[in-house]
């Protein structure tokens, strides 16, 4: 936090305690709290525009969907608000009346020809009338839920975590073909493409399926056990967000970027990063060149393709306690709007360029693993012709006997720098050895290189086949 400069806001705005998140559109940014209310203010001057209570003790779960000038709610008591943010009315109040349907709409509205679709989270899907909220037609069996509805080409898609994915007739809900998965971690889609967790053994995996053509597009290895992955995975994902070039999967303590065409994994946020224990990552908000994210109370803004930090600001006056709270933040056209839990809106100005940090070694570390994803890294971070792991682990042990050769297998894998820089630090390790420390730096220095060597020279072959 020391490292990057602390940004003055535009403008505050008091709002209330216990937000739910922000979102921005068409100038405004509207936010919902948990005690049942929606706050609309004015994005470019912090004013508040209107203040709508949807009902006395009601509690809020989620953000607002806004669509055409209408916020969609959902509460704890498995119903659905359609508010007129104009005249501040609410037009319906949609409840299912199987009461054995759990149907808390946690993922958001489609609206789409005077249609309102959603699912719940026990895996029914809805089609409601969107001026009356009246039931047009609803379908799905039980089953766990981690997306929301998908309209693309005039289809309607949904993912059911026990049933699998279904496409539907949007106007009907009758089925038009539906695909089996093992159940999957979590799921999402995008402009046509349905990305989906899938574990498989002891390997997990990220994929994305194209729901025309009905065929996977790629499939890439997160984590894998005694596998050497470029990236450390971990924790349970909680969401996915999507730009022109990238698709970004959050788990509660980190963020993990990767390229949309390839699914070649770019960066990690953790390398760049340090996330409170009790902290939890929000939903990933995107503009242009800025991704915005909000964990705890902190927010960072970074290049989403490159992982280069604009900001990283906090609130340390705010009580620790809130520090475990998800808060959605929102962007756009520079503009970062952040919800706070102590009752406050803030519209921070984004730069136009990175800020240089402390943290740019790291950055640069993280880039050059997505370039090791994408093979456009240097020669010397990877080999760029087969080489012989064998060969490779030879000339280490050479190394072992002979300290001035220590990084003679890294300098054979086209590692010169890496090599170099070893062949010195044994020689140091080994005038050590005269103070006793040597003894133990020596050995745990020749260890490592036995194993980058070996390991680097095994990844050279299997990525380029002589």
């Amino acid at each position: 936090m020391d490292s990057y400069p602390e940004p003055k806001p535009i403008w505050t705005a008091e709002i209330g305690r216990d937000s739910r998140g922000s979102v921005l559109k068409d100038g405004k940014v509207y936010v919902t709290f948990k005690e049942g209310y929606l706050v609309v203010v004015d994005a470019e001057t912090g004013e508040n525009y209107r203040t709508i209570e949807l009902e006395s003790h009601l509690e809020v779960l989620y953000k607002p969907d806004i669509v055409d000038g209408v916020a969609y709610i959902a509460d704890r008591e498995s119903r659905l608000h359609a508010v007129d943010v104009e005249k501040g009315e609410i037009l319906w109040v949609y409840e299912d009346d199987d009461e054995d349907q759990n149907q808390w709409f946690e993922y958001g509205v489609q609206v789409e020809d005077s249609t309102v679709y959603t699912i719940s989270d026990g895996g029914r899907v809805y089609a409601l009338d969107s001026e009356t909220g009246e039931l047009k037609w609803k379908r799905g069996e039980s089953g766990p839920v981690n997306c929301g509805v998908h309209l693309y080409d005039g289809t309607l898609y949904y993912y059911n975590g026990i049933r699998g994915l279904f496409a539907c007739d949007p106007s009907t809900g009758d089925e038009q073909w539906s695909e089996e998965y093992e159940r999957t971690a979590f799921a999402s889609f995008h402009e046509g493409v349905f990305y989906y967790i899938q574990k498989r053994s002891d390997d997990t995996f990220l994929e994305a399926y194209d729901l025309t053509d009905r065929e996977l597009i790629w499939s890439t290895l997160i984590k894998g056990k005694g596998k050497d992955i470029p990236l450390d995975f971990s924790g349970t994902p909680t969401h996915m967000a999507f730009s022109d070039k990238g698709v970004f999967l959050t788990t509660k303590r980190n963020m993990y970027g990767f390229d949309i065409e390839t699914g070649s994994p770019i960066w990690e946020l953790l390398d760049i990063v340090e996330i409170g224990d009790n902290a939890q990552l929000g939903k990933p908000a995107i503009d242009g060149d800025h991704l915005c994210v909000q964990f705890g109370q902190d927010t960072i803004v970074i290049h989403p393709e490159t992982c280069e930090v604009y900001h990283h600001f906090g609130f340390d006056e705010l009580d620790r306690s809130l520090s475990s709270l998800k808060i959605d933040a929102s962007i756009e056209d520079g503009i970062a709007y952040v919800a706070t839990p102590d009752e406050v809106l803030y519209a921070f100005k984004v730069d136009d360029e990175p800020i240089q940090s402390a943290s740019s070694s790291l950055i640069d570390e993280t880039q050059a693993t997505g370039a090791q994803a994408t093979e456009t890294q240097s020669t010397e971070s990877q080999p760029t012709e087969p080489k012989n792991p064998t060969h490779a682990l030879g000339r280490s042990v050479v190394g072992l006997f002979i300290p001035i050769l220590a990084g003679w297998g890294q300098i054979y894998n086209g590692q010169q720098m890496k090599g170099g820089a070893l062949c010195g630090i044994q020689c140091l390790n080994l005038l050590l050895m005269g103070v006793l420390i040597g003894f133990l730096l020596y050995p745990a220095t020749a260890l490592y290189i036995l194993y980058d060597s070996y390991s680097t020279a095994k990844k050279s072959s299997s990525q380029n086949p002589a």
